[in-house]
């Protein structure tokens, strides 16, 4: 577990936290990515345990908020490909809209029976999306939504690119889904990351080796 000096300038300490992120998660040797994938497959049905996810009474599918792994990013996709064997699922992937200042992300459903490779293109900042012409008006009520990030605290705080996409988004969605950060284990840091009022934190973390809760303010 790293350890985040919040001592310096907050900017600069959180851009030098992306880079010592980004280095070792780029660093990652191939078999340890891959097992990480595999571990994953293990800690997401304990994640669905600990919400009573699906629940039995639910008259529509489970519905799950995703994203497309890039660069040795903590890849979830085949754990939802296990899932989506054995359960009901819907999964929707975000896809980046507009022009900066006012850009902000759409969710585009994967059509039944799709493998995610067969239906995302490549999109702005060479990150896989949904094609345009499955970008919903209105984003859909989830259950959960998995939050990729650089770095997280045990207080539920997210270090992303600072575009702030996802704290713009989630205000926007129906309902209470579940906020998982998606990460490794060396990405939660002891300390806390600086956060803004408008920053959202998670409800709890996914790793490759289970999961983590986080403490609530």
């Amino acid at each position: 577990m790293e350890v985040f000096d919040a001592t310096t300038d907050g900017r600069e300490a959180k851009a030098a936290l992306r880079r010592q992120m980004m280095n070792q998660r780029e660093a990652m040797p191939l078999l340890v990515y891959q097992q990480a994938g595999k571990g994953f497959c293990r800690s997401l049905p304990m994640l669905l345990a600990y919400f009573q996810l699906p629940d039995p009474n639910a008259d529509r599918p489970l519905r799950i908020a995703t994203y497309a792994a890039m660069r040795r990013e903590a890849d979830l996709d085949p754990a939802l490909a296990d899932l989506l064997l054995v359960t009901n699922l819907e999964l929707y992937y975000p896809a980046t809209t507009g022009q900066d200042p006012v850009s902000g992300l759409v969710f585009g459903r994967l059509p039944q029976g799709t493998a995610p490779r067969d239906f995302l293109i490549a999109g702005r900042f060479g990150v896989a999306e949904p094609p345009e012409d499955s970008w919903l008006d209105d984003p859909p009520e989830l259950d959960i939504v998995f939050l990729p990030g650089l770095a997280f605290d045990l207080s539920g705080n997210r270090l992303g690119w600072g575009r702030a996409y996802y704290d713009r988004l989630i205000p926007t969605l129906p309902g209470r889904p579940r906020l998982v950060g998606v990460c490794y284990a060396f990405q939660i840091i002891k300390g806390s990351l600086p956060a803004d009022d408008h920053d959202r934190r998670v409800d709890i973390l996914l790793t490759p080796e289970g999961i983590q809760p986080v403490r609530k303010p």
